[in-house]
């Protein structure tokens, strides 16, 4: 058992040998993300609360996929105030996170074999996780489906730092290696746009 930084939360393998946290104050509850872990001992399903919420389902799905890199306050403060939540919950959900990033699937190619013709974020994506949608990526990395949808839609757009700090917490990339990842697709973005631009002056 190794113990967090904080000192409350503990990684844990579990005896149906799957990997979790447990909090000091409550060992008994064993759990992989701490918003399932409330919602659960307070015997809650999914729908009610959304319904709490007031939010669709799908809200309450991401949430306990860790994809929200900034979870909203309306959502902590219900968890918290409402159904017991630790305050500090976040070294296990961040615990979480890292957790489902360095278990995800591993590229097919290696990271810096790029896809022939301009490089794009999407084809670099689809190069090395070909059979993986968008959802399914961002599931698999605890990105948001907002950030990725915006890198692959816009040539304009730089690609996010959550996605960057992502793939780095993933292995995929060292820092440095993200930083340069990051160059390169924003200067083929920039010679992309720049090309359309031109064609419809």
């Amino acid at each position: 058992m190794n113990k967090k930084s904080d000192g409350e939360i503990h990684e844990i393998n579990s005896a149906r040998g799957k990997i979790g946290w447990q909090n000091e104050a409550d060992p008994t509850m064993e759990y992989l993300n701490p918003f399932t872990a409330t919602r659960n001992k307070a015997l809650l399903r999914q729908t009610e609360v959304a319904q709490n919420l007031g939010v669709d389902i799908v809200e309450v799905i991401r949430l306990e996929q860790a994809i929200f890199t900034h979870v909203p306050s309306a959502y902590v403060n219900y968890f918290v105030k409402t159904l017991g939540m630790p305050e500090k919950w976040e070294a296990g959900y961040r615990a979480f996170q890292r957790m489902l990033r360095q278990t995800g699937p591993r590229p097919i190619h290696g990271v810096w074999q790029y896809p022939k013709g301009e490089l794009t974020f999407r084809r670099w994506r689809l190069h090395n996780w070909p059979t993986m949608s968008q959802m399914g990526w961002c599931k698999a990395f605890c990105i948001h489906p907002a950030a990725l949808y915006a890198i692959e839609k816009s040539a304009k757009v730089v690609v996010p730092p959550d996605i960057l700090k992502a793939l780095i917490e993933a292995n995929i990339f060292s820092e440095d290696q993200a930083r340069g990842f990051a160059r390169r697709i924003h200067q083929a973005n920039l010679r992309a746009s720049n090309q359309v631009e031109g064609r419809a002056a």
